[in-house]
């Protein structure tokens, strides 16, 4: 019978702590405003959108409206989650989860402030989703501006660090790459000095308008060879660190 009496107590500490609501009042009515109900659905959505990369399928600025209707959203969940965590706080402080049955139940009381932090909790971590949300979102306008992405590369190496031989062969990737890019620029800088070239022959140009290209063109394969230079010379040393 104590068993059974114990097994009722805990139930009952559980059942306050999940019942009482971890948002003060005037909050929660604003949570069922039509337009905030609609509002949470479209964050909602522009977050599934972002990480499961639905965008692609569609125009670009389907990405852009996502990204912003996430951050919106966001600031909304933080907004909540600082009056989440007061109201928590004073809850437990005057005893709005204490369990009276003549006299108080300690027991009881103790599940459930447990369960309501608990609860409280989850509410709050749930913002560490939008806010991933965000970050994917911000890496895939890098990604589509020919970038690499920061912030989901810097999350997954606080979760699973490389070790320094990973983290090399990483580098001498992103070195190589980036060779490969001045590469482009040399042929695309050709093109333009033979572009430069028939505007000269075609004499509809001046003099001084064919040697300002020239000279511009000049200070640019002057810029990728400094780079190129400097490049090889970073690759050369990680290579002799092998």
């Amino acid at each position: 019978m104590k068993k059974l009496t114990l097994f009722n107590r805990t139930i009952f500490g559980i059942k306050k702590g999940w019942n009482h609501p971890t948002l003060p009042e005037n909050l929660l009515k604003l949570q069922l405003h039509p337009f905030i109900r609609i509002f949470r659905v479209l964050g909602g959505i522009s977050i599934l959108i972002i990480l499961t990369k639905a965008y692609e399928k569609y125009n670009i600025f389907v990405l852009y409206i996502s990204i912003i209707l996430s951050i919106l959203f966001f600031i909304y969940n933080t907004y909540l989650n600082y009056y989440r965590i007061k109201h928590i706080y004073s809850s437990i402080k005057k005893g709005d989860l204490d369990v009276r049955n003549s006299p108080l139940d300690k027991y009881a009381s103790l599940y459930s402030k447990l369960l309501f932090c608990l609860k409280g909790s989850c509410e709050v971590a749930a913002g560490s989703g939008v806010a991933l949300g965000i970050f994917t979102g911000i890496d895939s306008l890098f990604e589509h501006k020919g970038k690499d992405p920061i912030f989901m590369p810097f999350i997954a190496d606080l979760i699973l660090p490389d070790s320094q031989m990973e983290r090399q062969f990483k580098d001498q990737k992103i070195l190589f790459r980036d060779l490969s890019k001045i590469d482009k620029f040399f042929i695309n800088l050709k093109d333009d000095k033979e572009t430069v070239a028939l505007f000269e022959n075609s004499k509809l140009f001046t003099e001084d308008d064919i040697n300002i290209m020239k000279e511009g063109l000049k200070k640019q394969e002057q810029f990728l060879l400094d780079n190129k230079e400097s490049l090889v010379a970073k690759i050369k040393e990680s290579l002799n660190k092998n």
